[in-house]
């Protein structure tokens, strides 16, 4: 017997026809997890490069650069572009005792002082004032009137309407 149409395979039956099936599928671009990579500081580094680690970033020791990405590539590059000329020809323990010293010079190294006190930060807001007037103005320090006015504007930055009084008396 000859087989009925409800037999025929799916294959056979007309479909529609989109544009997509012209063009080969690609694969969605998938974002690189950097985080996933264990990346970790190599304590070798420290002697073949001259880099520390600090916050979970190599820093040079030499110049104080930070890298972004912890990778012994990017270590070695900046060590092969910026500072094997001057420190390849130290070896063994003398490179040991520059090492020591590069790092005493590094922790001496005093962060900027963050202003706590009521008074040091409306001395800020006072030079910022001034600046700003500076700018405005277009004007060189050699003007009086145009001095005595940012000492005006000190004075009241730093809550003392009195002292302001006094600037605007001279």
């Amino acid at each position: 017997m000859g087989a009925s149409r409800v037999d025929a395979p799916a294959a056979m039956e007309p479909r529609m026809v989109s544009p997509t099936d012209f063009f080969p599928k690609l694969s969605t671009p998938r974002e690189r997890k950097v985080d996933g990579e264990n990346r970790s500081f190599k304590q070798r580094w420290e002697m073949d490069y001259l880099f520390v680690k600090t916050k979970n970033k190599p820093q040079c020791l030499v110049c104080l650069q930070i890298l972004a990405v912890c990778k012994e590539y990017n270590v070695k590059r900046h060590y092969a572009s910026q500072h094997e000329f001057q420190f390849s020809k130290y070896t063994g323990n003398l490179r040991l005792a520059v090492i020591k010293d590069l790092k005493t010079k590094l922790k001496s190294q005093s962060p900027v002082p963050v202003p706590t006190t009521n008074t040091e930060k409306a001395a800020i807001k006072a030079s910022f004032l001034i600046c700003e007037e500076i700018v405005k103005r277009k004007k060189a320090f050699s003007d009086g009137a145009f001095i005595k006015e940012c000492a005006v504007k000190m004075a009241r930055a730093f809550g003392s309407e009195e002292m302001a009084k006094c600037f605007e008396s001279v």
